[in-house]
This record gives structure tokens, sequence and C-alpha cells, in this order.
């Protein structure tokens, strides 16, 4: 019978490759969780800018509503100071 599990003279067997396995498991899971965690942080941070310019976009839109509302008032000042 052919057992791997037993090896302690030289040190091999399947305990230790699967030892060794997990361990680069566990490395690449960390380094997926420290990827996660920047890509959140960006994520969060452009949502942060994605809001101020939708504030702001808002803002000229309201303005330019503002500048035709007195536009077209001024056009229909106009307009009947002429007829």
């Amino acid at each position: 019978m052919d057992t791997r599990w037993t090896g302690p003279a030289t040190g091999g067997g399947l305990l230790p490759d699967a030892k060794r396995a997990l361990g680069n498991v566990i490395g690449a899971v960390d380094r997926l969780a420290h990827e996660t965690a920047w890509e959140c942080a960006a994520a969060r941070d452009f949502r942060a800018e994605l809001a101020a310019l939708r504030g702001q976009l808002e803002s000229v839109h309201r303005t330019a509503d503002g500048l035709e509302d007195e536009l077209r008032g001024l056009w229909h000042q106009a307009s009947a100071g002429v007829g």
C-alpha cells in the first residue's frame, strides 16, 4: 500500500504538500482582500466625486433655466413695446 501521509524522515508526503497549497491559497485570498479593499475605497471616492459633479450640473441647470426665463420675459417686454 502506497501511503504518502507519513514521511517524517524525509519531510515529504501529502500533509506538507497540502500545507504549502493551503498557504498559497491563503496568500492569494489575502492579496484579493487587499485589492478588494482598495477598489472599494476607490469606488467610494468615485461616487463622492460623481455626486459633487451632479450637484454642480444641477446648479448650472437651475441657473440656465433662470436665465432662459429672464430672457423670455425681456423678449416679451420688447415685443410688447414694439407692437
